[in-house]
């Protein structure tokens, strides 16, 4: 391992854990939380640059605050995921009319190019929350640890057993090893795959 794989793997290792207070009791918040923290020492690894990380960030803090607006539960319990003005949409919930409106405050926000609406019909309990924030906490971590993959690049949430991911491959086998450590991760069912390859540079 070089010494800039193990410089961005630290930094991303460290920022996972200063999330651990809170990815348990509120996973939909959890990558608000990572992205914040990590922007300023991971910036140098992100395949987006400078301005499109804060735009992505702004974009999914006027979401949430959006969101707060209309109802706390709303958005409590829907998680937000913005890469490349990509919104990835995660979540549990029973009323059909609260997940419309979660995906009509995405669109209503500017930059917004794909609002990808994950959000399950259906409830979760804290024995299942506490699982997926596990699963979560487990799947980011073996991404760090592995030299092959810049995890940096990659946003994830689990409900219910099943694990999102958005964000940039830097190829198809670097995709490939990173779906493979969701799926040797116990209690994960299901992985549901919204990254895109890196395009070639001429």
């Amino acid at each position: 391992m070089n010494m800039n794989t193990k410089k961005r793997n630290q930094s991303y290792i460290i920022n996972i854990f200063a999330a651990a207070l809170i990815i348990l009791p509120n996973s939909a918040c959890t990558n608000a939380v990572v992205g914040a923290g990590a922007t300023t020492g991971l910036a140098i690894y992100d395949e987006r640059n400078i301005k499109t990380i804060a735009r992505d960030t702004l974009t999914a803090t006027r979401l949430r605050a959006k969101m707060i607006e209309l109802s706390t539960d709303l958005a409590t319990k829907v998680g937000i995921d913005v890469h490349k003005d990509r919104v990835l949409l995660t979540g549990a919930i029973a009323d059909e009319k609260m997940m419309s409106d979660a995906v009509h405050i995405a669109w209503s926000i500017d930059n917004v190019l794909e609002v990808i609406n994950e959000i399950q019909l259906t409830d979760t309990g804290i024995v299942d929350m506490a699982r997926d924030g596990w699963i979560t906490m487990q799947f980011r971590a073996h991404m760090a640890l592995d030299e092959k993959i810049f995890a940096v690049n990659y946003l994830s949430e689990t409900v219910n057993g099943v694990v999102y991911i958005i964000g940039i491959a830097q190829n198809n086998n670097e995709l490939e090893r990173v779906i493979n450590l969701a799926r040797g991760i116990s209690h994960v069912r299901k992985i549901v795959n919204h990254v895109q390859i890196k395009k070639p540079t001429s």
